[in-house]
């Protein structure tokens, strides 16, 4: 019964979603913590195969019919390197400016997904408890 309610379809989706926020912000800030290496490539993962991933397995487990959370394993996403900033003298391609503007929206993004997480595991306690 609990498993049920834990693998509600919900719950897998934030979990890998604050999973993939969480690796992503990684990438952003070594791209911040990087900008004055010489040679440096800026890093980041692929947002919308992400979202593409996801939608997909959420399809998959939905024709399912079931709750198995294997069907909700997106392939593990890579970071990749970003090529469209300005290469400068020392072969580095930062963009400051870019790089706080995805990790705003990255952090956006984290936050929105836990807060709701939070709120399912608040009406799993309070299905529990047995209080309305």
């Amino acid at each position: 019964m609990i498993e049920s309610l834990v693998n509600a379809e919900s719950v897998p989706v934030l979990e890998r979603m604050i999973a993939f926020t969480s690796r992503r912000h990684q990438a952003i800030v070594q791209n911040i913590a990087n900008f004055d290496t010489p040679g440096y490539t800026m890093q980041d993962l692929p947002v919308e195969e992400f979202r593409k991933e996801l939608s997909e397995a959420i399809e998959t487990r939905r024709r399912a019919g079931g709750h198995d959370l294997a069907a909700m394993q997106p392939r593990n996403l890579r970071s990749h390197p970003v090529l469209d900033y300005v290469l400068f003298h020392d072969r580095n391609n930062r963009s400051v400016e870019k790089q706080m503007a995805l990790l705003a929206e990255n952090a956006m993004a984290h936050n929105a997904s836990i807060e709701i997480l939070k709120k399912q595991f608040n009406l799993l306690e309070v299905a529990i408890r047995g209080r309305l």
